[in-house]
């Protein structure tokens, strides 16, 4: 099971300022997709380990798992 872990930042002015206009840039940019292009901009953007392919050697032989 996983604790709850509260991470607190401390941020200048401007750096809490950059991170709130990046924050409300990308919520725009989701904002103007629809349902579907939401949904494929997260499965390939977010769960990349779909997409990733590891190789490895057993017994002489290559496996891609």
């Amino acid at each position: 099971m996983q604790d709850n872990i509260v991470y607190k930042l401390e941020l200048t002015g401007e750096e809490y300022k950059h991170i709130e206009k990046a924050k409300q840039e990308y919520y725009s940019k989701l904002s103007k997709m629809t349902k579907e292009e939401r949904l494929q901009y997260f499965r390939d953007k977010i769960l990349i380990e779909n997409n990733l392919n590891f190789e490895k050697e057993i017994n002489g032989s290559k496996c891609l798992f």
